[in-house]
């Protein structure tokens, strides 16, 4: 069973600019690249780096582990995950967040 996963602009646009189908036990970026999208910024695949940071607008989802250093307690609440720890359960609408600027302690 799939789930199709509307891919929204970062703009604000209301419409749907892309739209993935992602299937039982895959990831939303696992999904993204096999269908040859690149809506969602590719990184590590395994959570550590932040970079395919996105927001979840609609839908349900089940996540695994992901680096406190790139996704926060506030991050999670307000429904911004890592698109490879993310397994959809339902259709759902999302959005590419761009990634936090670094940690630099000399600012």
């Amino acid at each position: 069973m799939g789930y199709t996963v509307c891919i929204k602009d970062p703009s604000g646009s209301a419409a749907c600019t892309r739209s993935i189908t992602v299937y039982e036990g895959q990831t939303l970026l696992a999904a993204s690249e096999q269908m040859g999208q690149h809506a969602i910024s590719v990184g590590c695949r395994g959570g550590g780096c932040g970079v395919c940071r996105i927001r979840i607008l609609s839908g349900c989802y089940r996540k695994k582990a992901m680096s406190k250093t790139h996704i926060n307690e506030q991050d999670l609440a307000e429904g911004v995950v890592l698109a490879c720890r993310v397994f959809p359960e339902s259709d759902m609408e999302i959005v590419s967040e761009p990634p936090p600027p670094p940690y630099n302690p000399f600012i």
